[in-house]
């Protein structure tokens, strides 16, 4: 988790704040999986059940990859006689900018074990502001 968290720091994900109050900060939470070499990994994810609607396009909610599309793409590989190799990149999602007419609008709660430089000011949120998608 702190791994993680320290690399979503350092890629300027997001900038603290004081959430406007015309804006709900969404909640965040942590997902954790282990993967097949007993690695222990964990993702920052945004409650998506919190998110209002006109903040993104439709578009921009699509899967990465369906599962009957990487099935089909390694029934070829290997009819093929192709090499395949897993891949697990970090924080592959974060690599896309917030677009203009939204930035400053989409806010998120500091995620669990995230202490924040703000000091506390009675009446305000303390937010992260994000950067990145």
């Amino acid at each position: 988790m702190r791994r993680e968290l320290d690399s979503l720091i350092s890629r300027g994900t997001w900038k603290e704040g004081y959430v406007p109050k015309s804006i709900r900060a969404i909640a965040t939470r942590w997902i954790f999986n282990v993967k097949a070499s007993l690695l222990f990994k964990s993702r920052l994810v945004a409650r998506g059940d919190q998110r209002p609607d006109s903040i993104f396009e439709p578009e921009s909610d699509s899967p990465t990859v369906a599962r009957p599309s990487l099935n089909v793409l390694l029934a070829v590989a290997q009819a093929l006689g192709w090499s395949t190799r897993a891949l697990d990149v970090d924080c592959a999602y974060l690599y896309g900018d917030i677009p203009d007419q939204v930035r400053g609008q989409v806010w998120i709660k500091p995620p669990l074990g995230m202490s924040v430089s703000l000091p506390h000011i009675p009446g305000r949120e303390i937010g992260l502001d994000l950067q990145k998608t």
